[in-house]
């Protein structure tokens, strides 16, 4: 708990993080499956809000959505696929700078200090 209120250190985190998600390359994604919410009101409305978002993805050739309401009982059914290309030594720059930052290198003294 000490290293999440040591300064700068969920800073360097979210950087870190950033910088390894900027490394992944998202080759494609498919997911098909049926919801209810068992009230036909409230599945229509999530599905004109899922249809609406749909239309973004409409061009996209690495991701399919393939989804169907069920107005006629209250059910979530999901499954998916998906292909990530990631080259390993590309993390090793952002893994390091995250570990010999001041920030880390702070938080880590401080913690094995209170042990």
């Amino acid at each position: 708990m000490a290293l999440l209120k040591s300064k700068g250190f969920m800073r360097g985190v979210l950087k870190c993080t950033r910088g390894m998600a900027t490394r992944v390359r998202f080759v494609s994604l498919r997911i098909a499956g049926r919801f209810g919410l068992g009230n036909p009101y409230d599945t229509g409305r999530l599905w004109g809000y899922i249809c609406a978002f749909t239309g973004f993805l409409h061009g996209a050739d690495r991701v399919r959505l393939l989804v169907e309401p069920e107005f006629d009982e209250a059910i979530l059914e999901f499954d998916g696929e998906g292909e990530l290309r990631v080259v390993p030594v590309t993390l090793f720059w952002p893994a390091a700078r995250f570990v010999l930052s001041p920030a880390t290198l702070r938080a880590a003294w401080t913690a094995a200090r209170r042990r």
